[in-house]
């Protein structure tokens, strides 16, 4: 296999110096392709750092003139440097600051070229305690999650790099500690069919993490005040987050999907007690194969407010035995296969005109205009019903997020497999013979409300419709054939359409070289 890889490195790369190296690969600095590369600042540096500690960052002006350009930086906690400067583009501006308080700040920076502004951001957090890091390159690093957790000390931070993803663990925490991911879609930890990550210890924090192929994937057992925020849960085998005899504690941000049960509230022979007056709280809770959400035992006084909670089968939520006093409003129900059942007595609205909830399969009118069904949705399974259903989804509707996957930006490819950078930051490439892709343009779309299954996906090359992209059995990604002869220089553009009417899209630039007919 390796040995068919750098083979077809290598006659890429033949073929690349032989009919392309002329036009794209500069040997006077001039670079053809830079010329429409769009003038774009950029910060590089740390997001993580302790109170008192001086951080530096690099700005860095890409310009296709090389125009000469003066830099101010605001800190986001009152101080702003003066104007810096003067650099060239393409030269590394440096900065170093420190930060006296923990807490999270935006870095923002401003450049002057030619009379235009550019600007550029960057979110840092800044902590009092101690951080320990895992799986990246510096020196002191932890190559095991739970080793950093052990060594860890209350209030103290683990940091976990992507660089050594995925992580093959099962991981305890049984102390008050901030475990952070460096970013939820490439920070993924992974169960052997077993517990992945249980949480025994009051004011835990854990966040930006994908946690998938486990029996549970997160378990808060006696757990108080803990936050479990902006994760992607997938794929376990029998619950995304776990709660039992677990109270004051946030959920919110995550996206739940195609586990068997979404998010549970239990009651357990080993720990008996209630869940109460938790915030399970904008979360997307999507495709779970019984139940989105659901309690059982006797829990009460939880707020669930702001979810979607769509395409789940059999319920999106249930609530039985015993389970009162519960306040469940703000969240849209969508397409599950049955929205909602609540065997006793719960709150399924905030009053008028703040309304209740979504409901998809509402079949109600509003001659008043004022957003909010002029009949109740009667919730099944008991008496309850949601006085003040709303007409539209709960939040703004934003158009779908569109990524193309493949071909990568600044990448060389050779028919649709990525082989490594190219020199200078040019645009896409890609060879192929007869004009055929061995692999598919491969996008990502997701949507707020809609399965990304249900997107309206097009292609377009140089402004002509090429006809849809299809889903490929994957939670978020399309694919579209490119076929036929087609030398030379295209711009991609991928629209992607929601059930209402909002479009997102995404455009390429791209080389791409076709030989064999």
């Amino acid at each position: 296999m390796e040995h068919n890889t750098l083979l077809i490195k290598g006659v890429a790369l033949t073929i690349l110096i032989l009919f392309v190296g002329v036009d794209i690969v500069p040997s006077t600095g001039n670079i053809l392709i830079n010329n429409e590369q769009p003038t774009e600042l950029i910060i590089g540096g740390p997001t993580l750092g302790k109170v008192g500690e001086l951080l530096t960052y690099i700005f860095y002006l890409i310009d296709p003139e090389g125009c000469e350009f003066f830099l101010k930086v605001n800190w986001g906690d009152g101080e702003i440097t003066d104007w810096l400067g003067p650099y060239i583009a393409g030269e590394e501006a440096i900065a170093s600051h420190t930060w006296d308080e923990s807490g999270t700040y935006t870095i923002q920076s401003i450049a002057i070229c030619n009379g235009s502004n550019y600007n550029a951001s960057l979110v840092v957090t800044i902590t009092s305690s101690n951080i320990l890091y895992v799986g990246g390159s510096g020196s002191n690093n932890y190559s095991k999650i739970q080793d950093a957790i052990d060594d860890a000390s209350d209030g103290d931070m683990v940091f976990v790099f992507d660089d050594s993803s995925p992580y093959y663990e099962n991981i305890s925490i049984n102390k008050s500690i901030n475990l952070k991911g460096e970013d939820k879609n490439t920070t993924i930890i992974e169960g052997k069919d077993d517990d992945i990550v249980i949480i025994n210890a009051n004011y835990v924090s854990m966040t930006g993490f994908t946690i998938k192929n486990g029996r549970y994937a997160i378990r808060l057992i006696s757990s108080s005040s803990t936050s479990i925020s902006d994760n992607i849960v997938t794929d376990n085998m029998l619950e995304g987050i776990y709660l039992a005899n677990s109270s004051y504690n946030t959920i919110s941000k995550n996206i739940v999907q195609n586990n068997n049960y979404g998010i549970g509230l239990h009651w357990t022979l080993s720990g008996p007690g209630p869940c109460k007056y938790n915030n399970i709280s904008y979360n997307k809770i999507l495709n779970n194969t019984q139940r989105g959400l659901h309690m059982s035992l006797y829990h009460e006084y939880n707020n669930i407010f702001g979810n979607t909670i769509a395409y789940n089968q059999r319920h999106g939520i249930k609530i039985c035995c015993y389970c009162n006093n519960n306040n469940i409003y703000h969240n849209n129900f969508i397409a599950n296969t049955q929205n909602a059942e609540d065997q006793f007595s719960n709150k399924w609205h905030n009053g008028y005109p703040s309304g209740g909830n979504y409901w998809s399969d509402y079949n109600g009118t509003d001659k008043d205009l004022d957003g909010i069904g002029d009949t109740p949705y009667f919730i099944p399974g008991g008496d309850n019903k949601d006085k003040y259903p709303l007409m539209q989804p709960f939040g703004e509707n934003k158009p779908p997020v569109v990524e193309i996957i493949n071909p990568k930006k600044d990448y060389f490819h050779f028919s649709g497999i990525t082989l490594g950078p190219l020199p200078f930051n040019l645009i896409a490439d890609a060879l192929s013979f007869g004009g055929f892709r061995l692999r598919p343009i491969i996008i990502s779309a997701i949507d707020d409300f809609d399965r990304s299954e249900d997107l309206i996906v097009k292609v377009f090359l140089d402004g002509d419709e090429q006809g849809n992209a299809c889903y490929c059995n994957d939670w978020k990604l399309h694919e579209w054939f490119w076929t036929g002869k087609a030398f030379g220089k295209y711009n991609i553009l991928i629209t992607a359409e929601d059930s209402f009417g909002e479009v997102g899209s995404v455009e390429m630039k791209i080389w791409n070289f076709c030989f064999i007919s």
